[in-house]
């Protein structure tokens, strides 16, 4: 087994691939179902036919510039595991820092308790909103955190909300985040949820549920009563907690939350 990760951490050096022996100890181990440590103590272990069958579609694609993370379908945020696949972009390490500026943030707001373990929120009035959820790694380390807040995510990705939604299933968090398919801003700097002829997408389990809205000023918006879910602020609390801004930009993105990963 040792030798197999030594000729494919070479390989991978040949090839420019980054963090190459890191690479493939992840993928090695993913192939034969066993954590990186014990590739080692198992170091000894000779690899089936199979397995090296496997394994070597695997060092092709990612010698192929395959996002190590994208080939296993996971990825680590916050100590936590995550689904990641094509449809949202990887969760960075560094990302684990808006975690703690939010943390941080709450706890000097006074509304964090110091004496507990795990800082749960004694009031249980904290509600959040993160714009471009992806995989759902922020909002959900968030909500862990934070027992008590409820959350409102919104992507422009009904399949980026399908991976956040699993994750948050998976963490035991889904009850309190309202995942929300559209733009927060349209015409005019409003909330936009409503799609097509008058109907929003709430991501419910792994459906989708096509909600009449009700029109707000014959907009055809949703009104602040149907855009609250049953956990995270309303859309009207949302655009309030956004802040004024500019104008939206062609397309309805706002001009200071334009991307995937862009978070308040």
């Amino acid at each position: 087994m040792l030798k197999v990760l030594r000729w494919t951490t070479s390989y991978f050096q040949d090839k420019g691939v980054q963090e190459p022996r890191a690479s493939a100890e992840v993928l090695l181990a993913h192939a034969l179902g066993l954590r990186r440590l014990d590739l080692y103590l198992r170091h000894d272990q000779p690899l089936t036919p199979e397995e090296l069958s496997r394994f070597r579609e695997l060092v092709r694609r990612r010698a192929a510039d395959e996002p190590v993370a994208y080939i296993t379908g996971h990825r680590e945020f916050w100590s936590l595991d995550f689904q990641v696949t094509p449809a949202v972009l990887i969760p960075r390490p560094e990302t684990e820092v808006l975690v703690e500026a939010v943390l941080e943030a709450v706890r000097e707001s006074g509304r964090l308790s110091q004496s507990s373990e795990r800082g749960e929120m004694p009031g249980g009035n904290l509600r959040g909103l993160e714009l471009g959820v992806g995989a759902g790694a922020v909002i959900t380390a968030l909500a862990r955190e934070l027992p008590d807040s409820t959350w409102l995510g919104l992507d422009l990705s009904f399949e980026a909300l399908r991976v956040a939604r699993a994750n948050a299933h998976r963490h035991g968090v889904a009850a309190r985040i309202r995942f929300v398919q559209g733009d927060l801003f349209s015409g005019g700097g409003q909330p936009a949820v409503c799609l097509g002829a008058g109907v929003a997408n709430f991501i419910e389990g792994d459906q989708a549920v096509r909600t009449p809205c009700s029109p707000v000023g014959g907009s055809g918006r949703l009104g602040p009563a149907q855009a609250r879910g049953p956990a995270g602020p309303s859309l009207s609390e949302a655009r309030r907690l956004a802040g004024p801004g500019d104008g939206p930009r062609p397309g309805g993105n706002h001009p200071g939350l334009a991307g995937r990963n862009r978070r308040l």
